[in-house]
């Protein structure tokens, strides 16, 4: 089964009965280290006690301890490598935009670009949170929601009763969404073997990934979402799921930038922090035992999601100081590419003379 993720999303606030939110501060992580070791509900964050000041922070890995390649996941359940149809590269029907350019978009049909930044990417652009949904939600059931199947696809029946159970509309299941290559071509092989129908907007998914595949032979390729402003996406929210996307979509195709951040988590992250991401990503409805989602959604999340109504520190029940200290563990790996869309370090404030 392959490690992968889809994401963002916005929901409102489940009842919490008698629940208490788990706080962590610096003091944790200052303890951690001496032992050498997308939802609208808020938890209240402890003060932190007064006088302590933010870790220190460990210095980059110098570039010889560096990880050349990313920790393979594991092998996927089917043959990922799609049929190539014959005939020319589509390269010139795949535009190339950058950020900005993206998000300037007001698509009226699905439409399919290449990213500026990353050309291993592809980003599908949707008018409506219900074309997106049509798409690619029974993929986020397969790839790593909670309480659905990891080995086969749902039926249209079985995932209109996971919805239900969930509380919530199939058009927010994800406000966007984020998948390598070999899990879209491990979801169609399933739905072959399973002979079940694709969904007209499934069916265009698949054509665009055999696109991918030709214009991009060798490799890992991603493909990540975004709705049209509208409804409960309005442009800064739409701005907040494009940087949240790219970031996983970089996750994916980069072995060393996806090697730094895992090594990251494991040796320099705090247990009690990983617990704290843990938590937040079980309550968004994410399959927390699939250990690299746990990985990309908190990279993502830390560093590439700006909005407060995506990602806030008192949402992990975290202080502010805690989470900028896990930020400056994962800004020196990031690409240089994706450096501008990083949440920034907090300004520094010159002492009064």
């Amino acid at each position: 089964m392959s490690d992968t993720d889809s994401t963002i999303r916005i929901r409102p606030a489940p009842a919490r009965s008698g629940a208490r939110p788990l706080l962590i501060g610096v003091a944790a992580i200052l303890a951690a280290a001496a032992g050498g070791g997308t939802a609208w509900w808020l938890l209240r964050p402890a003060p932190p006690a007064p006088g302590l000041a933010v870790p220190a922070v460990p210095l980059p890995m110098p570039e010889t301890q560096r990880p050349t390649e990313a920790v393979p996941p594991p092998p996927s359940l089917l043959p990922t490598a799609l049929p190539r149809p014959p005939g020319p590269a589509l390269e010139a029907a795949t535009p190339r935009r950058g950020f900005r350019e993206i998000l300037a978009q007001q698509v009226d049909q699905p439409m399919l670009v290449r990213l500026a930044e990353n050309p291993r990417v592809f980003v599908a652009d949707f008018p409506t949170l219900a074309a997106q949904a049509a798409a690619l939600n029974r993929v986020a059931a397969l790839i790593e929601k909670a309480h659905a199947p990891r080995d086969r696809v749902l039926t249209e029946a079985e995932f209109g009763r996971l919805i239900a159970a969930g509380g919530q509309a199939a058009d927010e299941y994800y406000m966007g969404h984020n998948y390598r290559g070999e899990d879209l071509a491990r979801f169609f092989a399933l739905l072959t073997r399973q002979g079940l129908p694709r969904r007209p907007e499934e069916a265009r998914v698949e054509a665009w990934l055999a696109e991918m595949r030709r214009q991009v032979p060798d490799g890992e390729v991603a493909l990540i979402t975004i709705p049209r402003a509208g409804g409960p996406v309005d442009a800064a929210a739409r701005e907040a799921i494009l940087r949240h996307e790219i970031a996983h979509g970089f996750y994916f195709v980069d072995p060393l930038f996806a090697g730094y951040v895992r090594r990251s988590w494991a040796e320099r992250f705090p247990p009690a922090a990983r617990e704290a991401f843990r938590r937040f990503l079980a309550a968004e409805g994410y399959d927390v035992t699939i250990e690299d989602l746990v990985v990309n959604e908190s990279m993502a999340y830390l560093l590439f999601t700006p909005d407060p109504r995506f990602f806030s520190p008192a949402m992990v029940g975290l202080d502010e100081d805690a989470v900028e200290a896990l930020r400056a563990l994962l800004r020196p790996g990031v690409p240089e590419a994706l450096q501008p869309l990083m949440v920034p370090p907090p300004a520094v404030v010159p002492a009064a003379r």
